[in-house]
């Protein structure tokens, strides 16, 4: 929330502060899970060597440990970047606005005042719905559109937003 908190105006309060759910997370580390343990197949692969192992044919068993260690590294260090841009996600209700940041380096935030709010809508599959996440959209005139993706309890988003916008 440091984003949210550093951007308030003044007379600007932070009523709320909203949620990625934990399911979000769960392929991710699975992915780095695997990831890492192609690193470590690797290595063994690249200091014990079998030659018996062939990669496709192609890569000769000298060189497939470091294939493995290799790919397991690259997807290892995307796993975490993508980690990363998940926990950096801000979203928030203030007294006068609506806001969603996203990104780690490069920022992209969605702000929407509370004025300009027209309505709030909540998109959630079957599988969403059973593990408690969604997507709540706030429009406003124009073109103006504040997405909170796979928030965590999104029925409770939209009733937070609805009950500061006098909607129900």
């Amino acid at each position: 929330m440091g984003y949210i908190k550093n951007s308030l105006a003044d007379n600007e309060e932070l009523l709320e502060s909203f949620n990625l759910n934990i399911y979000v997370y769960l392929p991710l580390y699975f992915i780095l899970f695997f990831s890492v343990a192609m690193i470590v197949a690797g290595i063994y692969f690249g200091l014990i060597g079998d030659q018996n192992l062939k990669l496709f044919e192609i890569v000769p068993y000298e060189y497939s440990g470091m294939f493995f260690a290799g790919i397991g590294t690259l997807l290892t260090l995307k796993t975490i970047y993508s980690i990363m841009v998940l926990k950096s996600v801000d979203m928030g209700l203030t007294t006068k606005r609506i806001i969603s940041k996203t990104g780690v380096i490069a920022i992209n935030s969605e702000e929407l005042r509370l004025e300009a709010v027209e309505n709030v809508e909540l998109k959630q599959g079957a599988i969403e719905r059973l593990l408690g996440y969604g997507t709540v959209v706030a429009s406003g005139r124009g073109t103006a559109i504040v997405t909170f993706k796979d928030v965590d309890e999104p029925l409770a988003v939209k009733k937070a937003i609805g009950s500061r916008l006098n909607i129900r």
